[in-house]
């Protein structure tokens, strides 16, 4: 196994350990995430300081994934430069496979290492209230896919 796909397989192992907090980061009805809204902060008893923390970590990383999605139109670019050309590359298609690869290990670990500073500004309470909160979304997420 090689270190990219070593470091990969971390990162997703990593990302499925997380994932519950996708759901409970998702407030699609406001546009907001969810441990931003005032529900989440009155659920969780949110200090002022905690939420002003929340809100610089998610800029931080809405940064980062921006970033990667130009990175990503430049791939996409090249990838349709290859198929486009008269001969095919196929070094160039490897280069840019490698590429494209390592901007969606950046834009995960982006995701992770905010979702792990947020989890460490969380008292147990909070913590064991926003599972709990997770567990009940994951659970309405499972019954609408059936």
């Amino acid at each position: 196994m090689n270190i990219k796909s070593g470091l990969t397989s971390i990162v997703l192992c990593s990302g499925v350990l997380f994932a519950s907090l996708t759901y409970a980061g998702s407030a699609h009805h406001s546009g907001k995430h969810f441990l931003l809204t005032k529900h989440a902060a009155m659920k969780l008893a949110l200090t002022d300081e905690q939420q002003n923390r929340i809100s610089e970590i998610l800029t931080e990383k809405r940064s980062l994934v921006k970033q990667a999605k130009a990175a990503r139109a430049d791939n996409k670019g090249t990838f349709k430069a290859i198929v486009e050309a008269d001969n095919f590359d196929e070094q160039q298609a490897k280069e840019t496979i490698a590429k494209m690869q390592t901007v969606k290990a950046q834009v995960l670990l982006a995701k992770l290492k905010s979702k792990q500073q947020i989890w460490q500004l969380l008292d147990a309470q909070q913590r064991e209230k926003l599972s709990n909160i997770q567990r009940k979304k994951m659970k309405r997420h499972q019954q609408k896919e059936m």
